[in-house]
């Protein structure tokens, strides 16, 4: 390889990579670098809004949480009360729209929650609009999924598992 193939190599590559990490998410557009989940950095670069401005904390009221089937929608006010405080294990998925992994994990969570109905509880909380809880509990990567029991954490699995492996540890939380 002579020196000019070398210089075009890696002008192709710092332009890939400066596509990828910088512009491309200047305008709204998010990439995940990692195929198991997406990590601080995209997390950080894709958290502004269009205008640049980063988004507000949830100001919702406490008593307020939305369910999606058994799925809680929560966010920091609520997370105490929800998940700390329950009188059974919690399912808490962590995750952000616009993270690919995250969608691909929905269904999955769903699907837990629905086949556990009664034994445990099953949250969801959105990062980006919730970062005192995600960084309270060191979320790095998303989708993130950890288990509760007894306000402590007894689980946690960073990326893509399978259904089986998440119901597994469902049933040794509540057993």
């Amino acid at each position: 390889m002579t020196g000019k193939d070398l210089l075009l190599f890696a002008g192709i590559l710092l332009a890939w990579f400066s596509l990828s990490r910088w512009i491309l998410p200047s305008f709204g557009i998010a990439t995940c670098m990692s195929s198991g989940g997406c990590g601080l950095g995209d997390l950080m670069r894709t958290t502004a809004s269009s205008d640049g401005r980063l988004p507000q904390p949830d100001k919702r009221p406490v008593k307020e949480t939305q369910t999606m089937n058994q799925v809680m929608d929560i966010h920091d006010a609520v997370f105490q009360a929800q998940v700390l405080d329950a009188d059974q294990p919690v399912l808490v998925d962590f995750w952000a729209p616009w993270c690919g992994p995250c969608r691909a994990v929905g269904p999955v969570v769903e699907e837990l929650a629905a086949a556990n109905a009664g034994t445990l509880k099953v949250a969801k909380v959105n990062v980006d609009n919730n970062p005192a809880t995600a960084q309270k509990y060191g979320i790095d990567s998303i989708p993130t999924i950890m288990l509760f029991k007894d306000g402590q954490v007894v689980d946690r699995f960073v990326g893509l598992h399978s259904k089986a492996k998440l119901q597994q540890a469902l049933e040794r939380a509540t057993n």
